[in-house]
């Protein structure tokens, strides 16, 4: 049986008001652009510290990886941490400060493999007696600290994404252990890469 031309013609209405229909509902894809609402992150939120087990309320700060950065990221800055961008032939490194306190983003050139990344990173961490300390993020392979200096807190996590090698080099003053440990792990927990 042939469908008659009202019914062809009804059909077709139908499908395409489903189609139309279809396309506000389907939710946003990878491949798609997201709309600048979606897109968009506070400059600042607020958290919660535990400096010396007690907690502090705080105005985290919004900070994104320079646009040309090989690995890109975002997360919030703690207060009083500021981030500088350091680059040479050995890599890129942006380094988070914390008056006497600092964590180093050192990114490593492509195609460094990770033999070379960890050895570079034991030169890094400036310590012939390293002990290794557990793995907390999914990016990372590594983690050791140092035990040359009981003053000075060293410790280096080594990690891989997108086929590039980097580490976080964290030095502090052990003094600084309650207020710049509760930092660097808050600065960590926020870290999402591929975003800006």
């Amino acid at each position: 049986m042939k469908p008659t031309p009202i019914i062809f013609s009804m059909l077709v209405l139908m499908l395409s008001c489903g189609e139309q229909h279809n396309d506000r509902q389907q939710p946003h894809t990878a491949d798609q652009p997201v709309p600048a609402t979606v897109a968009s992150v506070p400059d600042s939120i607020q958290d919660t510290l535990l400096i010396e087990g007690m907690p502090e309320a705080v105005t985290l700060s919004l900070y994104r990886s320079p646009e040309n950065w090989p690995l890109q990221f975002r997360t919030y800055l703690p207060p009083e941490m500021e981030a500088e961008t350091i680059s040479s032939g050995e890599g890129g490194a942006i380094q988070f400060s914390f008056y006497m306190a600092r964590i180093l983003f050192f990114t490593f050139p492509e195609g460094t493999n990770r033999s070379r990344a960890q050895k570079t990173a034991y030169t890094a961490l400036g310590s012939a007696s390293v002990d290794p300390c557990d793995n907390e993020w999914e990016w990372q392979w590594g983690c050791y600290y140092s035990g040359n200096n009981p003053k000075q807190v060293s410790r280096i996590l080594m990690g891989e994404k997108e086929g590039r090698y980097f580490y976080f080099l964290i030095q502090y003053p052990a003094e600084y252990g309650d207020g710049f440990g509760p930092r660097y792990q808050l600065l960590l927990d926020k870290w999402e890469w591929g975003k800006r």
